[in-house]
Parts: structure tokens; sequence; C-alpha cells
């Protein structure tokens, strides 16, 4: 599809979001991993949409925040700057390592100095050589778990297979991450704990995204993504999330995504890992 089409979309639908020429668009092809990488299995595409669905009415805690975004927290941003993982299929490194650097932010209570974690160290020791096949959630966190990540200036990223590059670690990921599949235990996880782990499915018209609430309108389906949700709004009724791909491209690498899209609430759960470093 092209600009136009989308734009005649997204006003047939009455839909609140803009698109235009970004420095994605028109880059993914369907069954492409450039650009983003979930790959999952027919049996664990499965067990993940059945764990999606999962519910309790049991009222245990109260409820959590009508909204939060921690790019602005008690006036500080616990987000670190958007990457951009380019023409590898790298997205569950590169949001695995979002969710991380923030939570280590918020353990720290500090932003002043940030922290930038390698996902080349995550990814390429991790997953090997895969920019053309991608990655899963829990492979990723069990790296994390076992081996650590290392930080950026110690193996820069770049978009090509580079091979296994053996750093100190600094963070970890602690054994038994929850992954809540409820709305309100989703919300209250991203609110009390930090940015946490998602995966979406990517449509042709979400290339084109430039700003307001997505909601898928047109185009083909492209794949599956991994991303960071950083907060949420009930009056918008949206999720807050870090891309991966350039400033360039959405809210300057950012963009919101309406509740039950694109299967971020109906196929996926999140993940909620406590982080530590060493």
């Amino acid at each position: 599809m092209d600009l136009r089409e989308i734009r005649e979309a997204i006003s047939a639908a009455n839909a609140s979001w803009e698109a235009g020429q970004t420095s994605i668009a028109g880059r993914i092809v369907s069954g492409d991993q450039q650009g983003l990488g979930l790959s999952l299995s027919e049996p664990e595409r499965v067990r993940l949409m059945e764990a999606a669905k999962v519910a309790s009415f049991m009222v245990t805690e109260e409820a959590p925040p009508k909204e939060i975004d921690w790019r602005n927290v008690n006036g500080r941003n616990w987000v670190t700057p958007i990457k951009d993982q380019s023409t590898c299929g790298s997205c569950v490194a590169f949001a695995t390592v979002a969710a991380m650097e923030s939570r280590l932010l918020i353990a720290a209570d500090d932003t002043s100095e940030g922290v930038d974690l390698s996902e080349a160290h995550l990814f390429f020791c991790g997953a090997g050589r895969a920019c053309s096949k991608g990655w899963n959630f829990e492979p990723a966190l069990e790296h994390c778990r076992d081996i650590g990540v290392g930080i950026e200036a110690a193996f820069p990223y770049q978009p090509i297979d580079q091979a296994c590059k053996e750093i100190p670690a600094l963070a970890f990921v602690r054994n038994g991450w929850s992954t809540p599949t409820r709305q309100r235990d989703r919300q209250r996880a991203v609110a009390t704990n930090g940015p946490v782990i998602a995966g979406l499915r990517v449509f042709e018209d979400f290339t084109y995204y430039q700003s307001g609430i997505y909601r898928h309108v047109a185009g083909d389906f492209l794949g599956l993504h991994a991303v960071c949700v950083v907060g949420y709004s009930d009056p918008d009724r949206c999720w807050i999330v870090k891309n991966s791909w350039g400033s360039g491209w959405g809210e300057q690498g950012f963009f919101r995504i309406g509740y039950g899209e694109c299967g971020i609430d109906a196929e996926f759960p999140f993940y909620d890992p406590e982080v530590y470093h060493v």
C-alpha cells in the first residue's frame, strides 16, 4: 500500500492516528525478519495465546493508577534513548535490554548517569548469527539470567550477523519472571516495577505511523515484533511503547497503541522480569 491509501483507510475508519513517510515505511517485507525478529513456532504461538487468555476474577490488590508514563515520573525520565535495530531481526534483544535499562535506573533511584547495555552481547551470544531468523522472549530472558548482559561500549551493535564477543556482564535477570495476562495485572506491573517486554503483530500501515493512538486499518501482515511497554493511559485506552526503529519513526521512536490492538493483549503475555546489576 502507498501513503495515500493508508491515509484514506485511516479516515474511513475514523481512527485517531496520523500516517506519513517514515524511516521504516516500505522497508519491511512480509516474511522477512529485518526490522522485526520475534520468532515463534506454532506450538509456542498457541501456548502464548492460551496464556494471554487466562483471566482471574479474584480481586486481591488495589487497582493500578489510571495512567503512567515512565518518561516522566516525578519529573524524571526513566526510559533510555531510542535505538535502531535496523535491518537485523534483533527486536527481542532490543525490547529486553530496554526494559532492563529502565529497571536498573528505577532500582537505583537515579537517572543522572544512565545505563547503556549491549544488545549485541545479548543477541549474538544468545541467539547466534540470527539476524535472518529472529529470536524468542524466554530464551532471551534465560540468557539474561544465566549469562547476563554487558555494556554497549564493550560490544557495540551492528545490524549484521556478528560473532559472539564475551564481555563482563553488568546486569542479570532473576529466575521466575512473571507473565501477567490480565490488563489490570499488566498495568500494575508497569506502574509498580517499570517497563515490561511485550509482543505484537505488525501490519503494513504500522510502518507509516507518525503519531496518535495506532489502530490497524489496512495492509498486509508483515510479522511479529517485540517491544518495550513504558506506560499506559486508561483515559486514552492505550499502551505507551518504546520501539527499536530509530527516532525517525513514530513519536520520536515511541508509539501509542490501543488496548487489544494487533494481538498485544490477546496473543502475548507481558514479561515482567526482576533485574539486578553486579
